[in-house]
C-alpha cells in the first residue's frame, strides 16, 4: 500500500539483527542486478558490528555472537515479489501477511521439525516449524500440506501451498516468527540459527 510516509505504492523493508541494521541483499533470495553474496568476509563485519551495539546495549559480546551463529541464506516463505502488509504485534498482528496466488509453494524458512501441521477454524491449515533455541515459525492460511507433526524439513523446502482457508479474505500466507513464545519479528528473528 502508501500508508505512513510514501509517494506511492510500496513495500519497505528493513532486516535488523541485535539491533544493527542489514543490508537485506545478503540474507534473502533476492536476485536482482545487485544482489550481494554473503562471503565468510561480510558475515563477519556484520558480526562484529553486532557484537559492538550488543555490547553498548549492555548485553555481552557472548550474546551478540551466539545470535548471529551460523547466519545462513535467509529464504523468503513465498517466492518473490510478494507484497506484505506488515508486522503489528500492538495491533493484534504478530505476523506478515504475504499476498501470492493460490497453489503458490510455501517454503520452510529455515531447517527445523515440524511440531503442528492441523486445521484451526482462525488459522485454516497451518504448520509449525521448531528451528532449536527458541525460534518458532508458522504458516497459516494454507490450502494443502506436504508436511506432517514430527517431520524433518530443510530450508526451502516446499511445505504446502497458499491458500484462503479459516479466517482469511483471499489467497495468503500469513507468517508469524516467536522467540522463548513472544512475537517477533522476521526481519531478526528469522536469522537466528540456534
Amino acid at each position: 500500500g502508501h500508508t505512513g510516509y510514501t509517494t506511492g505504492n510500496a513495500c519497505h523493508f528493513e532486516m535488523h539483527v541485535n539491533g544493527t541494521l542489514v543490508e537485506p541483499r545478503y540474507f534473502t533470495a533476492y536476485d536482482g542486478s545487485d544482489a550481494a553474496e554473503l562471503t565468510q568476509e561480510k558475515a563477519d563485519e556484520i558480526l562484529a558490528e553486532a557484537v559492538r551495539n550488543a555490547s553498548s546495549d549492555q548485553v555481552t559480546a557472548a550474546d551478540g555472537a551466539a545470535a548471529l551463529s551460523g547466519v545462513e541464506l535467509f529464504t523468503l516463505p513465498v517466492a518473490p515479489p510478494p507484497q506484505v502488509s506488515g508486522y503489528d504485534p500492538e495491533n493484534g498482528h504478530p505476523g506478515i501477511d504475504f499476498a501470492a496466488e493460490e497453489g503458490a509453494e510455501v517454503y520452510a524458512v529455515a531447517d527445523g521439525i515440524v511440531t503442528t501441521a492441523d486445521y484451526d477454524a482462525e488459522k485454516g491449515t497451518y504448520v509449525v516449524l521448531d528451528h532449536g533455541g527458541g525460534l518458532e515459525t508458522e504458516y497459516q492460511h494454507m490450502k494443502s500440506l506436504l508436511v506432517s507433526a514430527g517431520q524433518s524439513v530443510v530450508q526451502c523446502q516446499v511445505l504446502g501451498y497458499v491458500g484462503s482457508t479459516g479466517n482469511s479474505t483471499g489467497p495468503h500466507l500469513h507468517f508469524e516468527a516467536r522467540q522463548d513464545g513472544a512475537p517477533a519479528d522476521l526481519t531478526g528473528t528469522a536469522l537466528l540459527a540456534e
